[in-house]
């Protein structure tokens, strides 16, 4: 989505992998700004590599996902002390 591109890094990503019911089945973290081609984001319950589980691998992992995937972005506004 457009949008995207000014997401901030931290903007949490979810994600739509098409497999089941429609909705949201994962969450990522952006690691960087997204500049077109694939999201760099940080991820949780996922597996190393795209044989694995994708929403329930039980490992942390550094992802490099297709925006096709993606179901919505959600920046966050955090405190500033």
């Amino acid at each position: 989505s457009p949008g995207q591109a000014y997401a901030p890094v931290c903007s949490l990503v979810l994600y739509d992998f098409g497999n089941r019911a429609k909705g949201i089945q994962h969450v990522g973290a952006l690691r960087e700004r997204w500049t077109g081609g694939t999201l760099a984001t940080v991820e949780g319950n996922t597996s190393f590599g795209s044989a694995g589980s994708q929403d329930n691998g039980g490992a942390v992992a550094r992802r490099d996902r297709d925006p096709s995937l993606v179901h919505s972005v959600v920046s966050l506004s955090w405190p500033v002390a």
